[in-house]
């Protein structure tokens, strides 16, 4: 995690959130990507893996396409 996004999330839990219409800009949110690694470890000792990647602003974009229909 950078330092501008630590605080930036610092920030946001001192005022409560963004401000309607505070968030990122079209070309921002089009633009952006994430790329999540999770790890788990198995009750054998065994360990799991898997990557999440997707186009676009994870909040904006793509929220729509992380939950279940």
């Amino acid at each position: 995690m950078t330092t501008e996004t630590f605080a930036t999330i610092v920030s946001l839990f001192r005022t409560g959130g963004l401000n309607p219409g505070a968030g990122p800009t079209r070309d921002e949110r089009e633009k952006g990507f994430y790329d999540i690694l999770f790890l788990g470890e198995l009750p054998d000792g065994g360990r799991v893996e898997a990557v999440v990647t997707g186009d676009r602003d994870p909040g904006y974009g793509s929220t729509s396409k992380m939950i279940p229909a």
